[in-house]
């Protein structure tokens, strides 16, 4: 198990059971800096297009941990 699958478990099985209220959940719980973030969020879109959008509105959001 990668570092991401182990960071989608706080709120999923797995990534394909993530839900999309779960999306800020799981980001603003990463552990490392903004930009490893982004590389979470990108494996996030990669594996569930499904939730492009709410991935993008999340890291965009200023309340998330550590946004500039």
């Amino acid at each position: 198990m990668n570092k991401f699958q182990q960071a989608i478990m706080v709120s999923a099985d797995d990534v394909s059971k993530l839900r999309r209220p779960d999306v800020f959940r799981v980001l603003d719980g990463w552990p490392g800096n903004a930009d490893s973030r982004v590389t979470f969020a990108d494996w996030i879109v990669t594996n569930r297009p499904d939730l492009s959008e709410e991935v993008a509105e999340c890291l965009a959001d200023p309340e998330l941990s550590g946004a500039k």
